[in-house]
């Protein structure tokens, strides 16, 4: 079936795990954003989130997902300093998390460190 005889896409954000498992066979992809900053942790926006907790946070979605693909935000200064810790930081999220992507947030500019 094609994209567009299938319908919209469905992307929730911000899955705690046993939201992730009610959710997990209604939905086509589940993203651990940034976000868990501000909703989970009363912060004020996102600058004070880590890369450990998005890979905490990652982890509990994973443990209630089974069918919907996951992707994770790689956190702000993760990855801008060049293509290299980008791969490193991108690569340590998938192993400790075990979602099937990353998210990096920066258009065009982002080209290269993406392509690499």
């Amino acid at each position: 079936m094609g994209a567009q005889e299938r319908g919209p896409i469905v992307l929730p954000d911000l899955l705690p795990r046993h939201t992730a498992r009610l959710l997990d066979e209604h939905v086509d992809l589940m993203l651990v954003g940034d976000s868990v900053g501000m909703v989970m942790h009363g912060m004020e926006n996102t600058l004070g989130v880590t890369l450990d907790m998005m890979i905490l946070h990652g982890k509990a979605v994973m443990r209630g997902s089974r069918h919907a693909s996951s992707l994770s935000t790689c956190r702000f200064g993760s990855y801008e300093e060049s293509p290299q810790v980008a791969f490193r930081n991108a690569a340590r999220v998938i192993q400790e998390t075990g979602c099937q992507g990353v998210e990096l947030e920066g258009g065009a500019r982002m080209a290269e460190t993406i392509h690499t």
